[in-house]
């Protein structure tokens, strides 16, 4: 309130007191409001960052989940072709022994395969 009057009478202007009390509550509020104003802001300002923070944590384990899944597919990728390829030459080889009839020919000291159906040869 002593701050208020001696404003007023620095400008030349008459206050009684029940209007500097007044004038005193206002002020002290506004500083207040200032004040936790600030601290909000600064509450905000840390939670944001934390925020932020969490986000970066997310994406980077999302990256790392992303990246190891990849790799995981890119293996079982690998593994199903080296057994299909395995399975598709046992039934080719199964198909060919009964299909073809391996013989050897004594004039050439080699063998060769008789194709049991059209009965042709092959060297």
């Amino acid at each position: 309130m002593k701050d208020v009057l001696k404003r007023a009478d620095e400008k030349g202007i008459e206050m009684e007191n029940s209007e500097a009390v007044i004038i005193a509550q206002k002020e002290i509020i506004c500083m207040e409001v200032e004040s936790m104003k600030k601290g909000m802001m600064d509450q905000m300002t840390y939670e944001f960052i934390n925020h932020v923070k969490e986000i970066k944590k997310k994406k980077e384990l999302r990256r790392h989940l992303n990246r190891t899944t990849v790799t995981k597919k890119y293996a079982i990728n690998v593994i199903q072709r080296s057994i299909r390829q395995w399975l598709a030459r046992r039934i080719l080889r199964e198909k060919c022994i009964i299909r073809f009839e391996k013989l050897f020919d004594e004039r050439y000291c080699a063998f060769y395969y008789q194709d049991q159906v059209t009965v042709r040869t092959q060297k």
